[in-house]
């Protein structure tokens, strides 16, 4: 909530995303992250579902995606996934299923 407080009192925008982890359900994770973003006032037209792989490896399973873009959708918000093509291919098997959400690419071949 201090960020958020900082960044508007900097004149910063702010927008929301939820990493979905592998063991932590994901409709939960995103009721927990829109209940935090109320109650600091901020408005989440679209949260962003972060889908990568964890530090051990780890990662989402495309039915506990599913759970978190039911969850945003029962909240009114959209959802949408930042992910890349080497975690999407590899850990979601590259699934269709999530085809008509916002992408936000994580392409940083820099």
């Amino acid at each position: 909530m201090a960020q958020i407080q900082s960044a508007w009192a900097n004149g910063c925008t702010v927008g929301a995303y939820v990493w979905i982890y592998r063991d932590v359900d994901g409709g939960d994770s995103v009721i927990s992250a829109l209940n935090l973003a109320e109650q600091t006032g901020l408005e989440v037209p679209v949260l962003w579902l972060d889908l990568e792989d964890y530090t051990d490896g780890s990662h989402p399973s495309v039915a506990n995606v599913q759970r978190a873009v039911d969850a945003c959708q029962s909240r009114g918000v959209k959802p949408g996934v930042y992910t890349g093509r080497w975690f999407w291919q590899s850990s979601m098997g590259d699934t269709d299923q999530f085809a008509d959400l916002p992408l936000w690419y994580a392409h940083y071949d820099i």
